[in-house]
């Protein structure tokens, strides 16, 4: 006969005895409260036989000892190794719903069923009270409550399974009021190296050597004498949260069932909104399952039924649970459209409104008209919750006005909003471009004459401009030339021209561009003509270094590349190393300079100075501080599929570094010079400069602060830096500030010394209105049922710097797709080493673009089985896998938690906050045990007040 059977025996045994003690005492009732809400915290995962699920440890888990059986001879104490320990929530507030109150309790014991015993030892287990309230599945390896006192002690038997505790005191104080119920906590006292693992209120869905049976999850047994209450009402409606736009409600219930068959009256109890312990309304004893009441006031009321048996020894009662009504008799705000433009292109228009909504639930519906009253035809959206809505088949040059209306969700529709109003603009269109330039009159006249002819159509009130220059316009370097301008829609004219005003060229361009009263625009592509070469003497220029030009800068180019002292060439991008070039020229006294700028022609070159101990062979910083760099423009271009807005920085910082070294040596030491007895005492031995081209990154501050994601451009071009930040929402009216920050590598023989300095902050910019924004989308779902709580958001948080995604405080729930993609990697993350792992994981790549990855897993299988391979489809909502505690950090266990990323691409560091992009309200989230650890409200928090 092995163990597992010698334990199966005595809890069938035991649990008969039990079983038979409850129900001998004829003058006292017998109530049995299941614990439904456990848990245990542990300083690692318990390697249990046959299940990883669920399960209560108490005492000093340890892996390597045998599972020793009671004919084992000798000693049996094994080192200890996991301190565990079990956390119930004892449902006392139950008993006064079964309408059992202090006096009629005659005893109270808490009974544990134990399943397995890491040695057959006797040891003692204290229970002691929780020091703070209770929070159901946040208990956590690293955030365990306060220990309160002890207020029972029990030996764990290995010969007894079913162990009972004696809880009637504590339990009296708590329905006195002396005492609080927060829960309470088993821990062993001794470190005695043994331990015992009990059935959780969740045993049914663990397969364990004992099948659980429903009398082996954790209790209470109650003794006590007195009325069989009746069973509580069950409450039909309304429905929880439901919401009504009259005061006047009608609440209704199911009879309730009393055991010994008494006439049950009940009793309706409405509360404050305020105050959910003050009723604010009591109805008499009915005898009917319905009643209407009417308000006063709006507000969130909660109520209950009363139930009362009418026994003729004393009445029994129950109480139904809870629900919650919400009276709203005020409409929503009425919404604020946003200022339509004056003019709108195309036939499809979409109206926004801003702020002055009630809230998120609000419907809208959206009108437009061609009379400003609304007694004409009018275009009718349906209700929506969407804040825009697209009209389109709208006629050209047409006014349209427009407005719109909320309903919440109770139904209450607010007035309508104020009247916006635009023309329908179409889009220009040029025409029959056609340009020719005439012949020449004599070899002396270098007028020609241009005849141009084309059409505008579309647009209101066009006017136009005619350019030419020797080169394609698309080149923003080549000068041009206004020949024209004027307004209408029809154009022939012959202008005359003088082609020696550009270089030495056979051709020319003309392009026409035009541009409506509304600021719709077109331009053509460029019409090449050809020109009659000139000589010499014709055209004024001095070709006589044609040869040796160079046709890019346009004079002799000596252009040499910086050098470090052994050759290398030095880098000055904001990303990444490319050779970038220092020009320096020499030009005949002819040679005519370019119009083309020069790059970094216009730099400051700042300073720095540094110390060089070819002694110590350190070197030493003295003076270098970049000066600021100047915003020359910010853009804001729109935004993309995603709802993404980018901003467009255009920045000058100073460029290149002139480094002054002065070297120096510790001088000898000298029995007449103290200064050199203990310390190195430097002397100068001589000074150079080098001119060195850095790596410029840049940093950026924005008011009111708003989150970024930022990627730039590598390559300045003409010292001008190009940056481009990403927002997901509306970056129109905030302050942008730039600091430069260089990064200089010098050698020194064999050795290398990196500068890092910072620029002062530049001055400040405002990103400008977007003049068709649109509103961003959520492009994903949930990825585990809501509501569940944070226990550490994305960004800069007070544990980590930075914390790349959101962790999740779930223990074994389903996690799934938060969109459409592929499965791009899957298995085990071993890319840190074993301390530092993010264990089972699962990589998608989504069709729209972005990545999400999902970390601690229980295992890479979905929840049916299905082993997950590289390249299976998912679908939104795809459930992937269960939630666990795989993985560790400084090589301890996390706890269960999910880790979940959102990244722009497959690279960690494009990770992005997941809040804005997922189709959740973000307010129903809670931050867990932000009270104990303030610093989980930092990062990007959607709501750091609580």
């Amino acid at each position: 006969m092995n163990s597992n059977t010698v334990r199966f025996v005595f809890t069938i045994l035991i649990s008969a005895a039990v079983y038979s003690l409850n129900t001998t005492c004829a003058h006292a009732t017998v109530l049995t409260l299941p614990i439904t809400d456990d848990t245990y915290v542990q300083t690692s995962e318990p390697d249990m036989p046959g299940t990883t699920e669920p399960i209560c440890l108490v005492g000093y888990y340890q892996p390597e000892c045998p599972d020793f059986s009671p004919w084992d001879c000798g000693p049996h104490i094994c080192p200890s190794s996991y301190r565990t320990r079990t956390y119930l929530h004892v449902p006392i507030q139950e008993l006064t719903y079964h309408g059992i109150y202090h006096g009629d309790i005659e005893s109270v014991s808490l009974h544990l069923h134990q399943f397995d015993m890491r040695s057959w030892i006797f040891y003692p287990v204290e229970v002691h009270t929780l020091g703070r309230q209770w929070e159901s599945g946040t208990l956590t390896w690293n955030s365990q409550p306060f220990i309160g006192p002890v207020v029972a002690t029990v030996t764990i038997s290995p010969l007894i399974p079913v162990q009972s505790i004696d809880l009637t005191t504590w339990v009296l104080d708590v329905l006195s009021g002396s005492a609080e119920n927060n829960g309470l906590m088993l821990r062993a006292s001794q470190e005695n190296g043994t331990s015992s693992t009990f059935y959780s209120s969740d045993c049914s869905s663990v397969s364990l050597p004992v099948p659980c049976e429903e009398s082996f999850k954790p209790h209470l047994s109650v003794i006590y004498d007195g009325n069989t209450p009746p069973d509580p009402a069950h409450l039909v409606t309304p429905h929880e949260n439901m919401g009504f736009a009259s005061r006047t409600v009608e609440f209704t219930w199911k009879p309730a069932e009393d055991a010994d068959d008494d006439t049950v009256m009940y009793r309706l109890e409405i509360f404050s909104p305020s105050d959910p312990d003050t009723a604010v309304y009591v109805s008499e004893y009915l005898p009917e399952t319905i009643h209407a009441h009417t308000f006063s006031h709006d507000g969130i009321y909660t109520w209950q039924v009363r139930a009362n048996d009418q026994h003729p020894s004393g009445a029994g009662v129950s109480v139904s649970d809870r629900r919650t009504v919400t009276i709203d008799t005020t409409p929503p705000d009425i919404p604020v459209l946003e200022s339509e433009p004056q003019y709108t292109v195309g036939e499809e228009n979409t109206v926004y409104f801003g702020s002055g909504t009630e809230g998120s639930n609000d419907e809208y519906l959206f009108q437009a008209s061609v009379c400003k009253d609304f007694s004409g035809e009018v275009k009718t959206s349906a209700w929506t919750r969407e804040q825009s809505f697209l009209f389109d088949d709208l006629a050209d040059n047409v006014r349209y006005y427009y407005r719109a209306q909320a309903r919440d969700i109770h139904g209450n529709i607010s007035e309508y909003s104020s009247v916006e109003a635009s023309i329908q603009d179409v889009f220009l269109k040029i025409e029959g471009l056609n340009a020719s330039m005439s012949p020449k009159n004599d070899n002396s006249d270098i007028t020609r004459h241009v005849s141009i002819s084309a059409s505008i159509t579309g647009g209101i009130q066009p006017c136009w401009d005619i350019h030419m220059t020797n080169s394609d316009i698309s080149s923003p370097q080549e000068p041009s030339v206004s020949l024209a301008h004027g307004c209408g829609s029809v154009i022939d004219m012959r202008i005359p021209i003088d082609t020696n005003a550009f270089s030495q060229s056979d051709t020319i361009f003309i392009t026409l561009h035009a541009t409506d009263i509304s600021g719709i625009s077109a331009q053509t592509s460029p019409e090449k003509i050809a020109i009659v070469p000139t000589n010499t003497h014709e055209s004024g220029k001095d070709r006589e270094h044609e040869d040796s030009h160079n046709p890019d800068t346009g004079h002799h180019d000596t252009t040499t590349e910086p050098q470090s002292p052994t050759g290398r060439a030095l880098s000055g991008n904001a990303s990444s190393a490319q050779p970038v070039h220092s020009p320096t020229h020499t030009r005949s006294s002819k040679e005519t300079p370019s119009n083309k700028p020069t790059p970094w022609s216009d730099a400051p070159v700042f300073k720095c100075s540094l110390i060089r101990n070819i002694s110590t062979l350190s070197v030493q910083t003295q003076s270098c501080t970049p000066p600021k760099p100047r915003i020359s423009s910010i853009a804001h271009n729109g935004t993309d599929g995603n709802g993404i807005s980018r901003i467009s920085i255009t920045s000058f910082p100073a460029y290149p570094v002139t480094v002054q070294i002065t070297y120096v040596r510790c001088k000898p030491k000298s029995f007449w010079d103290p200064g050199t007895w203990f310390s190195c005492k430097q002397e100068i031995i001589g000074h150079t400069a080098r001119t060195v081209i850095p790596a410029i990154e840049f940093t950026y501050h924005t008011t009111p602060p708003i989150t970024l994601s930022e990627y730039r451009t590598s390559n300045p071009y003409n010292n001008r830096f190009q940056l481009n930040l990403y927002s997901f929402s509306d970056p129109a009216g905030i302050q942008i500030k730039l600091r430069s920050a260089y990064r200089i590598s010098l050698q020194f023989g064999t050795r290398w010394s990196d500068i890092y300095t910072e620029s002062p902050w530049s001055d400040k910019k405002t990103v400008p209105k977007n003049a068709h924004p649109v509103p961003p989308p959520h492009p994903l779902s949930p990825v585990v049922e809501l509501p569940v709580g944070v226990t550490q958001w994305h960004g800069y948080t007070a544990f980590q710097q930075p914390h790349t995604g959101i962790d999740f405080g779930v223990t074994t729930r389903v996690i799934t797709s938060p969109a459409d993609g592929t499965i791009e990697r899957v298995g085990w993350d071993s890319s840190s080493g074993q301390c530092l792992s993010g264990g089972n994981f699962i990589k998608i790549r989504h069709d729209n673009g972005l990545y999400s990855v999902f970390f601690h897993l229980r295992d890479t299988k979905s929840p049916d089985g299905q082993l997950w391979e590289i390249g299976n489809r998912v679908q939104k909502g795809t459930p992937l896998g269960i939630s666990g505690n795989t993985g560790s950090w400084n090589c301890q266990p996390l706890g269960h938690h999910l880790h979940y990323e959102i990244r722009r691409n497959s690279s960690q560091s494009t990770h992005t906050d997941p809040v804005p992009l997922t189709a959740v309200d973000w307010n129903s989230i809670p931050t867990l045990n932000w009270q104990a650890y303030p610093g989980r409200l930092t990062g990007d928090n959607p709501h750091p007040s609580f």
